[in-house]
């Protein structure tokens, strides 16, 4: 009995784990209710998953706010032009889905629109990641994102897929919206994190990303 109460033992550090996500998952969602800081709240979500890999056990709630507060400006920009970005393509997804288009125009639409759609969600799948890791201007940011999303598929496509089911069961399942809110998006991303990590490690070696000026 001694040995399960152990703070070594697997069940005691599986607990801890599961606690900080928890407390991880809460600030996320509360620094991310404004809508504009967002991208913020997200890259410090992954600036926290990375050191938890890593075996960084700093202090969540501090580790959390100190890149949440470097990485603000940047991490605002980057998700205000994808957030601009989004609200087009989801205008064009509107139209082609849900307007009486006619003829071959409907089918255009709708292939391209949904394009469009696949292309915003990988780069947002990469671009809070590598700006939690490194230190880029925003257009750089973008590219490195665009180039490793393209570069990395099955990478790409299991942290859209991830997300996106996350998101699909959270709406479809009223239920669910808890464990969400308390442990959902940090979780996905300490799991992705172990993924991201093993193909940047090689750049971070370098000190650089792919095409750094």
């Amino acid at each position: 009995m001694n040995k399960v109460f152990n703070p070594e033992s697997p069940l005691m550090s599986g607990l801890s784990r599961a606690l900080d996500l928890m407390i991880l998952n809460i600030l996320w969602v509360v620094c991310s209710l404004p809508i504009i800081t967002f991208g913020a709240a997200t890259t410090a979500v992954y600036y926290v998953t990375f050191r938890l890999n890593e075996g960084k056990d700093e202090h969540i709630i501090r580790s959390f706010f100190k890149s949440f507060a470097s990485n603000f400006r940047q991490s605002t920009i980057i998700w205000l032009i994808l957030l601009a970005v989004g609200v087009v393509i989801a205008g064009d997804i509107r139209l082609a889905f849900f307007t009486d288009l006619m003829g071959s125009l409907r089918y255009v639409m709708m292939a391209f629109s949904v394009l469009l759609a696949v292309v915003w969600l990988a780069v947002l799948s990469w671009v809070f990641v590598l700006q939690s890791r490194f230190e880029n201007p925003v257009k750089q940011t973008l590219k490195n994102a665009c180039l490793l999303a393209i570069l990395n598929i099955p990478t790409t496509v299991l942290s859209v897929a991830a997300i996106a089911a996350s998101v699909w069961v959270t709406l479809s399942v009223l239920d669910s919206i808890l464990i969400w809110m308390f442990i959902g998006y940090a979780l996905i991303a300490y799991f992705l994190t172990k993924r991201y990590r093993s193909l940047l490690v090689r750049f971070e070696n370098q000190g650089e990303t792919p095409d750094q000026n």
